[in-house]
């Protein structure tokens, strides 16, 4: 029992002592797309640091724990999403609480799509009122963004026949299984659940009118016109604009300069090995953060790095 122990203690001093050379990056389920992303710069950043620090990936529920894990210091680096995260800026504005979290890293652009069940009679956003929806769950991007649907079509909840609050790992069990008509999916492109739906469960993307893209821009300036190619999807020629929001990689106060600088130089010069790994990121360029991301406090040990790889 005393040789346990000591083993015990001398491991729990050993890892303290370390700690410090080991690097956190909160993502979202194993099922999502944060997730392999988040592999995919542990990867670059752990073949780039020759070992002296250690990245690791981190399954989590999603961007809101994130922003709350990051900001308590208890992941180095998260993602989350654009919208989400300006959302938590203007609440703890509201509180009036200064917020430590940063941009590290604008990635690829998350879409907002309408995905309804093929029996649903649902061929436009309008018809998904006196229908049963999913609104996903509470501090969601799927919450977030059906909100702004439901505001723009001037929609009350007793307006549909059913209310869910599932989140998206369920969508394709629920649509296939004619529990809901309608949820939208939020993801980079291409998306696996997306072409599952289609082409095994016959379900159809639902296209943004012109006008609704027009009126949830002019609310919501975080956000970005964005197109499904055509192509991409089964029985989609046509490219379909829809609207979406940029995947970020965020940091806090609780992660040294030294450290934010390196993940970002690493990911810059190692972009098309970066893009490789993660191939929802295939389209993605490296671009200026103040000139992507005006909304957002970026860390000023990112901007020397883009500065000094060349990125001005």
């Amino acid at each position: 029992m005393q040789l346990v122990r000591l083993i015990y203690i001398v491991f729990f001093i050993t890892f303290t002592a370390h700690s410090s050379d080991i690097i956190t990056i909160a993502t979202g389920s194993t099922s999502g797309l944060y997730y392999p992303s988040g592999g995919a710069i542990c990867r670059i950043f752990n073949l780039s640091s020759n070992g002296e620090t250690k990245c690791i990936v981190e399954s989590t529920p999603g961007s809101e724990y994130n922003l709350n894990a990051v900001e308590g210091g208890l992941n180095n680096f998260a993602f989350v999403q654009a919208d989400e995260f300006f959302s938590y800026l203007q609440m703890k504005q509201k509180d009036g609480k200064e917020s430590g979290v940063q941009i590290v890293f604008p990635l690829y652009t998350e879409t907002f799509v309408m995905i309804a069940s093929k029996d649903s009679g649902i061929n436009t956003v309008e018809d998904i009122k006196d229908k049963r929806i999913n609104i996903g769950v509470d501090g969601s991007g799927v919450r977030n963004f059906t909100s702004n649907i439901i505001k723009h079509l001037g929609a009350k909840s007793t307006d549909f026949k059913s209310i869910f609050t599932e989140n998206q790992s369920s969508i394709e069990h629920f649509i296939c299984n004619n529990i809901i008509d309608a949820s939208l999916v939020v993801s980079g492109q291409p998306n696996s659940m997306i072409k599952n739906l289609i082409e095994n469960c016959g379900a159809k993307i639902i296209p943004f009118s012109q006008d609704f893209i027009k009126s949830i821009m002019q609310q919501n300036s975080f956000y970005t016109v964005s197109e499904i190619p055509g192509g991409m999807y089964f029985g989609y020629n046509q490219n379909i604009q829809t609207v979406g929001t940029k995947a970020l990689l965020i940091t806090s106060k609780y992660t040294n300069d030294e450290q934010i600088y390196n993940m970002v130089s690493y990911i810059i010069q190692n972009f098309g090995s970066f893009k490789q790994y993660s191939p929802v990121t295939e389209r993605m360029t490296v671009e200026a953060l103040n000139a992507t991301l005006p909304h957002f406090p970026v860390h000023p040990s990112v901007i020397k790095a883009f500065r000094e790889n060349g990125i001005n």
